[in-house]
């Protein structure tokens, strides 16, 4: 049976549909052309290189068979052929059609009760690995594109070099200090994106890139490299039918996280400029959207506007969240405030959420209201790389 309602399945076909639909799940076509400039990027045989080497020799290759331990050997024996390869792809804006097709491999989660139904499993998609060196190096090209004209947020974390956990902790650790210093409470928003890679669309992401500079023919690359992708599943030993899908970006591919966090970091900037003292902070997927306030009716109101305002323009951007995983933390050290916050509910939309007690956990540390966790105060004890006053 699937998740989401009792069917038994026995056949391999039924199966199948149910886990292809699991893991690439459709997307609404978003209508609307996107016109490419007319700009050109290059990427360095160096470039070409890192993007092969920094890569496990260990990785599993995909439908074609061929390994990074294979790709290493021919870089011996043809090292100009692999790098004019690479760079005419990239100068063209095209993805071979032999590199988008994806092999699925079932796999048990660690834990699970039972394994009688389909979200007990997980799907492993495995790519080509010529096709990784390529991504690797467009991923390379745009995060430095992105860091050095600031694109990205900079409340954004994870899938940036020098900008962990413990630094986006630390951001978090430094709004709530800056808030008790003003003699203010501080609220947090904490929600997910709803399917993280698998929510982003074509053809808001490729509008995104266009907007804030990227070259051209990168951005072609990038239409090519989610067109027209394909699929087949390995289940019990045996191989399906390879079939079209069409599902955000590709799950273990090295170019995806950076396109996810361009995709979605125009929300950030839009949302600190609408609510004042508002922070936003995310790692990834996992977003924090803090605010400074002197009394709890105040908060409530404000965060309600803030949640209706990100959910919003999800809609506009065709992005959705994971509402029903939302939190709500007060961070305060005032023991009336703290008492009167157990009666309080903020309303996302028809959810109503009451103020976590309890210490959550974010970021993979333990935070509480009055951040006495041990593995918070360690991290607040650390000095982040940079701190912002959003």
């Amino acid at each position: 049976m699937d998740g989401r309602q009792v069917k038994i399945v026995a056949t391999a076909k039924e199966k199948e549909e149910i886990f292809k639909a699991q893991a690439f799940p459709s997307q609404t076509m978003v209508d609307g052309e996107v016109s490419f400039p007319g700009s050109v990027a290059d990427v360095s045989a160096r470039e070409v290189r890192e993007a092969l080497f920094t890569q496990s020799v260990k990785k599993t290759p995909g439908v074609d068979d061929i390994g990074f331990r294979a790709l290493r050997l021919l870089w011996r024996w043809a090292e100009h052929r692999v790098v004019s390869f690479a760079q005419g792809c990239i100068r063209m804006g095209y993805r071979p059609c032999t590199w988008k097709t994806a092999k699925g491999i079932l796999l048990r989660k660690q834990g699970k009760p039972t394994y009688t139904a389909a979200k007990a499993y997980r799907i492993i998609s495995l790519l080509s690995c010529l096709g990784k060196v390529v991504e690797r190096a467009i991923a390379t090209w745009v995060t430095s594109f992105c860091e050095r004209d600031d694109v990205f947020h900079r409340g954004q974390f994870g899938c940036r070099r020098s900008r962990g956990t413990s630094d986006a902790m630390a951001q978090l650790v430094a709004k709530v200090e800056r808030a008790w210093g003003a003699k203010r409470n501080a609220l947090a928003l904490l929600l997910d994106v709803k399917g993280a890679f698998d929510s982003i669309h074509k053809t808001h992401l490729l509008r995104r890139m266009t907007q804030v500079g990227i070259a051209g023919n990168i951005v072609r690359w990038v239409a090519s490299f989610l067109s027209n992708r394909r699929a087949t599943l390995v289940i019990d030993g045996r191989t399906g039918e390879t079939r079209a899908i069409q599902a955000g970006l590709p799950q273990r591919s090295p170019v995806s996280p950076v396109l996810f966090i361009l995709s979605i970091s125009a929300l950030f900037q839009w949302l600190e400029d609408t609510h004042p003292t508002l922070q936003a902070i995310s790692f990834v997927d996992d977003i924090g959207l803090v605010i400074e306030c002197d009394g709890l009716e105040e908060g409530t109101t404000r965060l309600q506007g803030t949640a209706r305002d990100t959910m919003q323009w999800g809609s506009d951007n065709k992005v959705e969240f994971e509402v029903s995983k939302t939190e709500v933390m007060l961070f305060s050290r005032r023991r009336k405030v703290l008492q009167a916050a157990t009666s309080v509910v903020v309303r996302i939309g028809e959810q109503s959420f009451a103020i976590k007690q309890e210490a959550t956990k974010w970021f993979g540390s333990w935070v509480d209201s009055k951040l006495s966790s041990r593995q918070t105060l360690r991290i607040g004890w650390r000095a982040p790389k940079e701190i912002y006053t959003g």
